[in-house]
């Protein structure tokens, strides 16, 4: 081979390993501007303060006990047991716990949900799994928070975090879990201590509700980890899912018989079983509304994405007979995890779920969404592209990145001011120096309730009993 032929192949080589650092330093340049928006929703956990409910479950776990609070609240308000134990656990340590287990459970659905993307990547061979993993899962994450209608309630509360936040955070925990230990301990002791932990699992997850209409989360994970059952059940998943599902029935059934239930559901309508029906039948079509009045450049955005990179980026092949399933399983998936969250609500309340509660279908839509796109984009590509090429997926990227840093921004700046006028008021009623005072309502901020100037509203009963006053009423 002559010398100028051996200096062609080097220069060509040379141009490909330019190329591919470029390519890498771009895909860590789109995790890191994805990862942006989540930072400061992060942040904004050092303004959590205590609201409402708050009041009355914390005041009474310092006079009561921790396990006394949780069985007085099981036999006379709701058989939420793992909902008024866990917040009994984190009321008695104080709100300094508050940012601590925040940014915890953050994490963990942040990872849990890298995790399952990850896998899924794998599986279709994709390069660069981990990065392309990491950059949808923080678009992910982004925009389900912000298309959440009232996400300070279902993030940021404490009775809202526990009772709505963190079972969904279990239930892609629960999945990851099984993923990644799948046909890896087929040990007996192993084996039979992990069907223990999943039944376990099951039971948490049904017990993190507030009351009876919504019991929507295990619903929803009865409903998948049975589906997915039904797929998988040849395969070495199919105990742990199992078990799983017995656990959530159990655990169902533990907090639907609470004889507090009975109690609670005198205050509430009687239920109305055709309202419940049609209401269920229409819930999709008002979530997809409620989403595209919130943020619909946000959603497109979004789900431009996994298409574009399946025309633009992904060399892989999806066999037509898997895809054209899933392109049918994903949306009814979807539909009945919707139907499922809403149901309990139009049965108990006769009227739509709180705003809190709806993180759970609009994670499970976004998430569905991701994928069935990218299914889509594969099923009306003529050919994988010959020079994959990240450079169409970063205008979406940016749009879903601007709009996410600009709503984690007000929601920030938000609760930094509520945060400093809260502590001039809990300071106030702690050093009070008569145990009848009136002080500043903050009636109606983020949507809770408050004190108003009966002092024998439940707010300011709960207040009072917190602070160690008599009586508390709002200032006129």
């Amino acid at each position: 081979m002559r010398w100028w032929h051996l200096v062609g192949l080097q220069a060509n080589a040379d141009r490909k390993n330019h190329m591919t650092i470029n390519h890498k330093s771009l895909r860590y340049g789109l995790v890191i501007l994805a990862s942006a928006p989540l930072l400061i929703y992060l942040a904004a956990s050092f303004s959590i303060r205590y609201h409402a409910d708050d009041f009355c479950l914390i005041g009474r776990v310092h006079d009561d006990g921790i396990l006394s609070t949780a069985a007085t609240y099981y036999m006379t308000w709701a058989g939420a047991y793992g909902t008024f134990t866990v917040m009994g656990v984190e009321g008695s340590v104080g709100l300094g716990v508050e940012p601590i287990a925040f940014v915890l459970l953050f994490v963990l659905w942040w990872g849990s949900v890298f995790g399952l993307m990850r896998h899924f990547l794998q599986r279709q061979a994709i390069p660069d799994s981990t990065l392309t993993a990491a950059t949808g899962t923080s678009m992910l994450c982004t925009v389900t928070l912000i298309t959440t209608p009232n996400v300070v309630q279902s993030l940021y509360w404490l009775n809202g975090r526990v009772a709505y936040f963190l079972p969904m955070v279990l239930i892609i925990a629960f999945f990851g879990a099984i993923v990644e230990i799948q046909g890896k301990h087929s040990q007996r002791p192993l084996f039979f201590g992990f069907l223990g932990l999943f039944f376990l699992w099951g039971m948490i997850i049904a017990g993190l509700h507030i009351r009876l209409p919504s019991i929507s989360h295990s619903m929803v994970f009865i409903l998948l980890a049975g589906g997915v059952f039904l797929l998988v059940r040849k395969t070495s998943a199919a105990p742990y899912l199992f078990i799983g599902v017995l656990g959530g029935v159990l655990g169902t059934a533990i907090f639907y018989f609470a004889p507090g239930n009975a109690i609670r559901a005198s205050f509430l309508p009687p239920p109305n079983i055709g309202y419940t029906i049609t209401s269920t039948l229409i819930s999709p079509g008002l979530l997809i509304a409620g989403m595209l009045h919130w943020m619909p450049l946000a959603l497109l955005a979004f789900f431009v994405l996994p298409f574009l990179y399946a025309h633009t980026a992904d060399t892989t092949h999806v066999p037509s007979p898997k895809r054209k399933v899933y392109l049918r399983i994903i949306p009814i998936a979807i539909i009945l995890c919707t139907m499922a969250t809403f149901a309990p609500g139009f049965y108990g309340l006769s009227e739509i779920i709180p705003g809190r509660i709806w993180i759970l279908p609009i994670f499970i839509m976004c998430f569905g969404g991701l994928l069935w796109f990218y299914l889509v984009g594969h099923a009306t590509r003529r050919h994988p592209p010959h020079t994959p090429s990240l450079i169409p997926l970063i205008l979406p990227i940016i749009v879903l990145t601007i709009m996410g840093t600009i709503s984690a921004i007000d929601l920030f700046s938000a609760m930094r001011k509520f945060a400093e006028a809260w502590d001039a008021r809990d300071q106030q009623l702690r050093t009070a120096q008569t145990k009848t005072i009136s002080t500043v309502s903050f009636q109606g901020v983020f949507g809770f309730d408050d004190l108003t100037s009966d002092s024998d509203f439940w707010v300011n009963r709960c207040m009072a009993n917190y602070y160690d006053l008599e009586t508390i009423y709002a200032a006129p």
